[in-house]
């Protein structure tokens, strides 16, 4: 493989603007649901620990070590919160890839058409990526588009 066709962190981003809204709705959604998530369990489960805790006769060091991890229970959630959203955050630049790529070649395309008269037949795209079905379109367009123009 030629180095220059390499996979960089740089080839991902194809339109910046799309791929960032993107990836900021997907973060946002995990982050709302991450803490939702969290303050649910919390309420529900220090409101409990709360009350066993009190009805319990157990000594008052042991109490202090129930609500410690209680603590440390939800810490771990949002570190595997965290966790999950740095996944989920680098899922959405991979996925925004496969439609982002699509896009900036069928625009590139109808520019080269348009501007220059540039004769097309069909739009390829890579193996994977999304919106194959409006590819097909524009290139059936193009066909018809060329045979209009012989007529």
């Amino acid at each position: 493989m030629n180095l220059k066709n390499k996979r960089k962190l740089a080839n991902f981003i194809i339109d910046r603007e799309l791929q960032s809204k993107f990836v900021f709705w997907m973060t946002f959604t995990g982050i709302f649901l991450i803490f939702l998530l969290c303050a649910i369990v919390y309420y529900y489960t220090s409101e409990n620990y709360d009350l066993l805790i009190e009805m319990s006769p157990m000594q008052d060091v042991v109490k202090e070590q129930l609500k410690v991890e209680l603590q440390a229970i939800i810490f771990k959630m949002i570190f595997a919160g965290i966790g999950f959203l740095v996944l989920v955050s680098l899922l959405g630049v991979v996925i925004s890839h496969r439609i982002a790529g699509p896009v900036y070649r069928m625009r590139k395309l109808i520019s080269e058409i348009v501007d220059d008269g540039v004769d097309h037949e069909k739009i390829t795209l890579r193996p994977g990526d999304e919106l194959w079905p409006l590819a097909d379109d524009i290139s059936r367009l193009m066909i018809y588009l060329k045979k209009q123009k012989k007529a």
